[in-house]
């Protein structure tokens, strides 16, 4: 009963005219952020801080911490890739309802030297700096803030592909895109 609609994504889009919205009454504008740059020696600050070497791979993830954000998954790939590759750290920045879960989770495998959680935190433009690697191991998503983040901190991504994340990353040219809930894939 709407004259018009705004989405953040064609998969939303796709998701409306699915059930029964005219097409012509929705249009699609992307999520876009601002340019930021990160305070100098950010990286150097931020891995000092959570105790990350200069010879050690830091992981990250930037989301609230909820089922359907994956983190569950992006631990057990961290736990493939720490048992090949000692010098993979991983950092998850955010809180929520699924903290003491994915606590639980890391301390079960083993990997509470490997995993750091950060809380949250509202220097995300410099905790990307400290990255190098970013993973969106999200469930669902419709067009995401933390990858485009991502995108414009030149981050190598893992995103899965789910909802607009291949409408922001081309797979094997911004980033790579694996099926969702998929352990070995994000590995």
């Amino acid at each position: 009963r709407t004259q018009g609609t705004v989405t953040v994504a064609d998969y939303s889009k796709d998701y409306l005219v699915e059930r029964r919205i005219d097409p012509d009454t929705v249009c699609v504008i992307h999520n876009g952020i601002e340019d930021e740059k990160p305070t100098p020696g950010a990286r150097e600050r931020l891995r000092r801080q959570w105790n990350v070497h200069r010879d050690e791979v830091l992981i990250g993830a930037a989301s609230r911490l909820d089922p359907v954000k994956g983190l569950e998954f992006a631990i057990d790939a961290v736990a493939r890739l720490a048992r090949l590759e000692p010098h993979i750290r991983f950092a998850i920045i955010g809180a929520g309802r699924s903290e003491e879960q994915l606590k639980a989770r890391v301390k079960a495998l083993g990997l509470s030297t490997c995993v750091i959680f950060t809380g949250f935190r509202s220097d995300i433009v410099d905790c990307l700096e400290a990255f190098d690697i970013f993973v969106l191991p999200s469930l669902a998503e419709y067009h995401s803030i933390a990858l485009l983040e991502a995108m414009r901190s030149g981050k190598a991504i893992v995103a899965t592909d789910v909802g607009g994340n291949k409408e922001s990353v081309n797979n094997d040219t911004e980033g790579l895109i694996v099926p969702a809930a998929d352990a070995n894939a994000l590995a």
